[in-house]
């Protein structure tokens, strides 16, 4: 009996000993809100992290029509701590691509400012941030270049 509690005990402390207790980066909850000249828009975003920080997650979400977006990665709920490049894609609907283009998406198309582009082709924009210690918000707004 006292040689199935030892193996036990073994058993227990191998699991443990294998899965660590700080197993992946600390993950800070980023959320916020996408939007074009105000308007919510629904997109893909991702935040690419900066080579020199300290822990390499990169995030990913997708806004719904609230322009609401909540940060994943492969460890869970947020990024590590850190700089970002924010890489932002409107998603077209198909009712634009019919050749009837959401009024937000077609702001967006005129403004982008990262050479030609329109509302049919939902252009990506690009943006450094920096996710701090705490729960973080980034609300990013795809307004024309001119009037940042």
């Amino acid at each position: 009996m006292k040689v199935l509690e030892i193996i036990g005990c073994a058993a227990v402390l191998a699991v443990f000993l294998l899965l660590g207790c700080g197993s992946g980066p600390t993950l800070i909850p980023v959320e916020g809100v996408l939007t074009s000249n105000g308007d919510p828009i629904e997109a893909k975003v991702s935040f690419v992290p900066d080579p020199m920080n300290p822990e390499l997650t990169e995030g990913w979400a997708t806004s719904g029509s609230d322009g609401r977006y909540a940060l994943r990665c492969v460890h869970g709920a947020g990024v590590a701590e850190g700089t970002y490049v924010v890489r932002i894609k409107p998603i077209v609907s198909a009712s634009a691509n019919l050749g009837e283009v959401d009024p937000a998406m077609a702001t967006f198309g005129q403004a982008v400012g990262h050479g030609s582009g329109d509302a049919d082709t939902g252009t990506e924009r690009t943006f450094m941030d920096e996710v701090g210690p705490q729960s973080t918000v980034l609300n990013f707004d795809l307004k024309p270049e001119s009037a940042n």
